[in-house]
């Protein structure tokens, strides 16, 4: 296999989320359980999709599992997940770029 088609497959893969998985990381709590406009609910699915794409490229698939749903004391112990859903998704990337150059996170 090429490694261009290792590369696209490994896209394909990052970018599948099923119908139920979907609804759970864009389900929000609390009261911002108002109903999701179409266009924020896909606005929040890019977001996740590239904010994963990006982890992809420091981590490996379980561990930046993990890290998503994780409380992360940069984001006030919210974890980043939650944070993408509430619009904060440059404060994500931003902390992805500190753990891609080494910084502790």
């Amino acid at each position: 296999m090429t490694e261009r088609r290792k590369l696209l497959g490994r896209k394909r893969h990052i970018f599948q989320v099923s119908a139920t998985r979907r609804k759970s990381l864009i389900a929000v709590k609390g009261s911002d359980s108002v109903n999701i406009t179409a266009s924020r609910h896909s606005r929040i699915l890019n977001d996740v999709k590239q904010v994963k794409l990006l982890l992809s490229t420091i981590v490996k698939k379980a561990e930046g599992d993990r890290w998503l749903a994780a409380p992360n004391m940069m984001l006030g112990n919210c974890c980043p997940l939650d944070a993408i859903k509430r619009g904060r998704t440059q404060q994500v990337r931003e902390i992805l770029a500190r753990l891609a150059e080494g910084v502790y996170v």
